[in-house]
């Protein structure tokens, strides 16, 4: 039904637009009308790639998180942490969306009484929310994976801290073979080290594990979402040139429609820095995984954990976390300050 929709607006966008503002010239009909067109594209192509995706790079991502939890479930911490941060994330867009479409629809009902122009309108702000319900759902994801490598970094900074203090302090965690003359009490100190060594390799060889499964969620999740990603950008970016456009032509009440541009640019940016700021921090976490292990392989360890040390940052160098979108680009903090 969405997908209709979009082609409706597709092919009614010129009447309407041109009704709004009247249109003296064919590029000017062209001009109005590639706002609601280029919004029906980007939620037809978004609604079609969720459709396509939902049969394969989905199913990966999923399967991985559960791989991942297999070895380490959520704590209760970390799930009302994420029911807070979705309910949060949610409620600002609504607050931000919601309420000056409606008040843009009821002046546009005020000013024209038509009913088919509300309607028009209407679907092309169900639309909107569509494309802003999708951005939502993969910052409910990406925040999902941030929190896994978060786990797994605050492991190995205590596996870190650790080491640090075994090798600060040998003498008093690992006493000599004899603690006194005479006394053979310390036979078993090299049985009780290798049984610490291999308690230590194994809890590298089941971070590395970890951190394969959530790398591979971020892999599958750039697969699902980085068209829609470059799409949402694109749109937002279009969509606020187009409205400042929109309320310099348009006769209406100059002070109703300045305030509404204030919330409109106010909704594109939040929108935008939203999904950028939410990949940088998520992407800073995984980065971070890969100076911890380098900073434990540098603490004198036994050859057994540097070797499984070593296959840890292998793993890391051959699956770098990259967000792009579309490949073009790639998604970080520096895109805001580029746009800005």
């Amino acid at each position: 039904m969405l997908v209709f929709s979009c082609v409706y607006s597709c092919i009614e966008s010129p009447k309407f637009m041109c009704h709004l503002n009247n249109c003296n010239t064919s590029k000017s009909t062209i001009m109005i009308s590639m706002f609601p067109r280029a919004v029906s594209i980007v939620c037809m192509l978004s609604k079609l790639t969720v459709m396509y995706n939902d049969l394969s790079a989905t199913i990966k991502y999923e399967n991985n998180i559960k791989m991942y939890e297999m070895y380490h479930p959520r704590l209760d911490a970390d799930k009302a942490n994420f029911r807070i941060f979705v309910i949060v994330m949610a409620s600002l867009c609504t607050i931000i969306v919601l309420p000056v479409n409606v008040l843009r629809i009821y002046l546009l009902y005020g000013q024209f009484r038509d009913g088919s122009m509300v309607l028009f309108f209407s679907i092309m702000y169900i639309q909107t929310a569509s494309v802003c319900i999708t951005e939502l759902q993969f910052i409910a994801h990406c925040f999902g994976l941030y929190q896994k490598y978060r786990s797994i970094n605050d492991d190995m900074a205590v596996l870190k801290s650790r080491t640090i203090v075994t090798n600060r302090y040998p003498a008093v965690l690992n006493p000599g073979k004899y603690n006194s003359i005479g006394d053979s009490s310390g036979f078993n100190d090299d049985f009780c080290q290798e049984i610490k060594e291999c308690q230590l390799v194994n809890s590298i060889e089941s971070l590395k594990m970890r951190h394969r499964f959530v790398s591979d969620s971020a892999s599958d999740l750039n697969d699902t979402y980085n068209l829609q990603w470059g799409l949402s950008l694109f749109i937002l970016l279009v969509m606020m040139l187009f409205d400042i456009y929109e309320v310099m032509i348009t006769e209406f009440n100059m002070i109703e429609m300045n305030w509404i541009l204030y919330v409109w640019l106010l909704q594109y940016s939040f929108r935008f820095c939203m999904i950028v700021l939410i990949i940088h921090v998520t992407t800073k976490q995984a980065l971070k995984s890969k100076i911890l292990i380098t900073d434990i392989s540098n603490r004198y360890l036994d050859k057994n954990t540097k070797e499984e040390i070593q296959l840890f940052l292998n793993q890391m160098c051959s699956s770098a976390i990259e967000f792009t979108a579309c490949d073009f680009f790639t998604l970080n903090n520096h895109l805001i300050t580029s746009v800005c």
